[in-house]
């Protein structure tokens, strides 16, 4: 019987709603013996039980939690380190260089690729002048920006923060409902007529203070896919299609070639590297149309890795092996 080959591993974010999946699938790994350390901002969770390590540490954004991973690093000899939340992909890229001399491969993407995908005002112009076709858009700087656009879309539109995450200060317009309510499966979005918009979420503050972008509604299902690719070469694509509203809940997988060929162009476009995940959604014609691109792995990767081990393949990029 071949020796498996042990490897430390560090993941963050282990209080996320289905972590626990994926240390099973990593425990059953019949490639790697993995030796699993994992963090998170939350003390007292049941699955520190379930990983050989458990460290709590400070928020993602903060220098302070930049000096915790170090010193995990350090101390646990850790390999090959996984980040689960957009703000700590963010503040890592930032401080890499402090991350130089340590013997640990940390999977993410230059500083410049970072500030063009995480922000989806940047991606949807950094795509537009590549020619990507998107769903129709429009930055919202004032309220009469938001006002011109309701009209064209006869107010059944989404508006979103550019730099939300997580589906945070999301607003669905549809003047059909009475009363604004909070989709909160998976997503924190609200759904809402525009006068209420208007008169009980404060959007003429929100506007003045950041940057929103609205676009036209698309059309469900939705799709995750885990994407797997170096310097905008892919090595594994694979598409997932939500049956239900909450994205945690069942998938299904799917080979539509349309929302393949069309990520294809996206990640070569952007050269995006490493393990990241792109929302889809079809517009009125079945076109395929880009909703956002999270830094890091889905939240829902779990479903991917039972079906292809992409943490392995990741892995294997930084032994060129792939």
């Amino acid at each position: 019987m071949k020796i498996k080959k042990k490897i430390r591993i560090l993941i963050t974010c282990l209080g996320g709603r289905r972590a626990l999946d994926i240390i099973n699938v990593l425990k059953k790994n019949k490639i790697y013996d993995y030796e699993i350390f994992g963090t998170d901002i939350k003390k007292n969770l049941k699955i520190k039980n379930k990983i050989n390590k458990f460290y709590q540490v400070p928020e993602g954004q903060t220098k302070e939690f930049i000096k915790k991973i170090i010193e995990i690093i350090k101390k646990n000899q850790i390999k090959f380190a996984i980040f689960g939340a957009d703000e700590e992909v963010l503040n890592i890229s930032k401080n890499r260089y402090l991350f130089k001399n340590l013997d640990c491969f940390i999977p993410i993407m230059e500083k410049k690729k970072l500030n063009i995908i995480s922000n989806k005002l940047n991606l949807f112009k950094n795509l537009e002048k590549k020619k990507i076709s998107l769903a129709k858009w429009n930055i919202i700087k004032n309220l009469s920006d938001l006002k011109k656009f309701s009209l064209k879309f006869k107010n059944n539109f989404v508006l979103k923060n550019a730099d939300s995450r997580g589906g945070r200060d999301i607003f669905i317009i549809d003047k059909k409902i009475k009363q604004p309510k909070k989709i909160s499966t998976g997503s924190q979005e609200i759904h809402l007529n525009y006068d209420d918009l208007l008169k009980k979420f404060n959007i003429k503050n929100k506007l003045r203070k950041n940057a929103y972008i609205a676009m036209e509604k698309l059309n469900r299902p939705a799709y995750d896919v885990d994407v797997l690719s170096l310097n905008g070469k892919i090595k594994k694509l694979i598409i997932r299609k939500r049956l239900f509203r909450d994205p945690y809940k069942k998938h299904s997988f799917s080979t539509n070639k349309k929302i393949k060929k069309y990520c294809e162009q996206i990640i070569k476009s952007l050269k995006l590297s490493y393990l990241f995940d792109i929302d889809i959604m079809m517009d009125k014609k079945k076109e395929p149309k880009i909703l956002e691109i999270n830094p890091r792995m889905s939240g829902t990767i779990y479903l991917t890795l039972k079906k292809v081990n992409l943490i392995n393949y990741l892995y294997l990029l930084n032994r060129n092996d792939l």
